[in-house]
């Protein structure tokens, strides 16, 4: 009798112990199902917002095509425009390629286009004043012509008196010495007349019209570069501006997901985007509809780090990634504002996933999942529960 007790006792405890190592097991299984589902479930969330992106770059990829054949038809355009040009300018147009080193490229050439006027300007007015001083020369050579055919008129009047007269005969040495002297005389006081005046002045004349066409080819080639460095500057504010009025537009959407009032985002120089400050307000109705504005720094240490989330996520959501990992960031948070936080995170998850590290109640309390780390037999184990919504908690 006392031997079947004890085979009975051993029995029961054999069956306690698989007992527990069943549930044991089963409390695992279900911890690895779980964990598993809510793998699928994030997998899948991921797969369709990996759809979206690719369908957003795909769209992209085609404006981006069009904005490349567009830019390679203005390109041509240019280069046909500037056949036959100068070397530099064959060098600017085969170098627009990128915003950034284009205009680089383009300062510097136009610095070198501007020394280059400016020392066409000094030639073009040193050969005015030779022109000047050829025309002024051509003038005295006029004159001094107009004054010797005056001369030689009155010459050959005279000589028509003595034209009956007689060769000089018999004459001394003397006296026929005397009348060469006068001859002479009268002859070095007669200039002397440059026939290559004439030639001269033409050749200067072509030089002075040849740089005048250069300068006002220079002219039209420097308007077609600032043009095309005003149209860049204008498609950076463009993008610019595209970029902080969607990121403005998140960050006021961020403020209608809780009660903390409106904020928005504004610039001090909204005509010099790059050179202005980027500055947050809040506006806030009180208890008797009195609105208030002021700034970040008005607002309490974890009003102020909330509000710094925001305006981190407006960013990010720019260009949205598929998910989103957060470690600890409610770490500075009172109760009510990790509230907010946790709400905030909980309205954006419906269009993305987050992943959040955290030891505050109020923010697990709105996940869809909570996973936990639980040192077992010297092990750590994961162990995952699925949350239900409020509603369907009822």
């Amino acid at each position: 009798m006392v031997e079947l007790r004890a085979k009975q006792d051993a029995a029961e405890k054999r069956f306690e112990s698989a007992s527990a190592e069943t549930s044991r097991k089963r409390t695992e299984f279900a911890s690895r199902v779980s964990s598993l589902r809510a793998t699928i479930e994030g997998k899948e969330k991921e797969l369709g917002l990996r759809k979206e992106e690719l369908r957003g770059r795909e769209k992209r990829a085609k404006e981006l095509e069009k904005d490349v054949k567009e830019a390679l038809a203005r390109i041509n355009s240019l280069k046909r425009e500037a056949a036959g040009e100068q070397e530099e300018l064959g060098k600017i147009s085969a170098k627009v390629s990128g915003i950034s080193k284009e205009c680089e490229g383009l300062m510097e050439r136009m610095k070198g286009y501007e020394s280059e006027i400016t020392d066409l300007s000094r030639q073009r007015t040193e050969k005015r004043i030779e022109i000047d001083k050829l025309n002024k020369d051509m003038g005295q050579l006029e004159v001094k012509k107009a004054t010797a055919a005056t001369r030689l008129e009155d010459i050959r009047a005279e000589f028509v008196k003595y034209q009956d007269a007689e060769f000089i005969e018999g004459a001394k040495k003397d006296e026929l010495n005397r009348i060469i002297g006068e001859a002479e005389q009268a002859m070095a006081s007669m200039p002397n007349v440059n026939m290559a005046a004439i030639e001269m002045y033409d050749k200067k004349k072509a030089e002075i019209e040849g740089v005048e066409e250069k300068l006002a080819t220079l002219g039209e080639e420097r308007k077609a570069i600032l043009g095309m460095i005003n149209e860049i500057e204008q498609h950076k504010k463009d993008a610019f501006f595209r970029t902080f009025d969607a990121v403005s537009e998140n960050f006021r959407k961020m403020f209608g997901y809780l009660s903390i009032g409106d904020g928005y985002l504004y610039m001090d120089k909204p005509n010099e985007p790059f050179e202005s400050g980027l500055y947050i307000k809040i506006k806030r109705v009180d208890k008797n509809k009195k609105v208030t504005e002021h700034a970040i720094d008005g607002l309490s240490g974890g009003e102020n780090s909330l509000v710094a989330l925001m305006f981190i996520f407006a960013l990010q959501f720019f260009k949205p990634a598929p998910f989103y990992i957060l470690d600890e960031v409610d770490a500075a948070l009172d109760k009510d504002n990790s509230k907010n936080l946790a709400q905030l995170v909980s309205r954006m998850a419906a269009d993305t996933q987050f992943i959040l590290v955290s030891h505050n109640d109020q923010v697990m309390s709105k996940a869809d999942t909570v996973l936990g780390v639980a040192k077992v037999g010297g092990v750590s184990r994961i162990v995952g529960v699925k949350l239900e919504p409020k509603e369907n908690a009822a």
